[in-house]
């Protein structure tokens, strides 16, 4: 995918065992919005970061293995997040907050 590695859209677990096969699983319209917007806001976007020793692992695709999935099922709680089906990513945008990404 231009402008993004595998590893900044997928969990650790799930890059571990289908590497850059891993996008198979991502809705296209996900993977085409985030090429136009990181295009048009020509700005760094950042996803996860595990894959350079950072603190993001879990801001893309989760699988069930992941602590946020994983956790709410120990518990039993119901959990239908679009980042279960590979729908939603979250990520910054360097030099913005959140709410200047938002009006932007």
């Amino acid at each position: 995918m231009k402008g993004f590695v595998t590893q900044e859209l997928v969990c650790p677990h799930v890059f571990k065992k289908w590497g850059d096969r891993s996008l198979m699983f991502a809705d296209p319209r996900l993977l085409k919005w985030l090429e136009w917007f990181r295009a048009e806001i020509n700005k760094p976007v950042t996803v996860n970061t595990y894959h350079y020793k950072g603190k993001y692992s879990q801001r893309g695709y989760r699988c069930n293995l992941c602590s946020l999935v994983k956790d709410k099922t120990t518990a039993n709680v119901m959990y239908l997040s679009a980042h279960t089906r590979f729908q939603a990513v979250d990520f910054t945008v360097a030099g913005m907050s959140d709410e200047e990404v938002r009006q932007w």
